[in-house]
């Protein structure tokens, strides 16, 4: 959005998730789930540094999307490689 309006870098982003507690993820995103719920209400996300437009913006929000998965019990995102590219799956979809 910022590129389309064109406000230049660098900027921060900052990400919070609000009335979490207990969730999990739906079964159409990872079936046989085997992780756990969120335990927090609020959960605040580490803050995000953007010095220049990135070809895939999942440059920088991937820190996001690693950081949710561990809420659930997981190591990282499962829908984005150790290259930083979209493997396809849910993520894909949505972006």
């Amino acid at each position: 959005m910022y590129k389309n309006i064109e406000i230049q870098p660098p900027f921060l982003g900052i990400l919070f998730l609000i009335g979490a507690q207990n969730y999990f993820p739906p079964p159409a995103v990872i079936r046989d789930f085997r992780g756990k719920a969120l335990g927090r209400e609020v959960i605040r996300f580490p803050e995000v540094y953007v010095t220049e437009y990135p070809e895939a913006f999942v440059v920088y929000t991937r820190k996001w999307f690693d950081f949710l998965w561990q809420g659930f019990g997981l190591d990282k995102c499962p829908d984005i490689s150790d290259d930083g590219k979209l493997k396809g799956g849910r993520l894909g979809e949505l972006l």
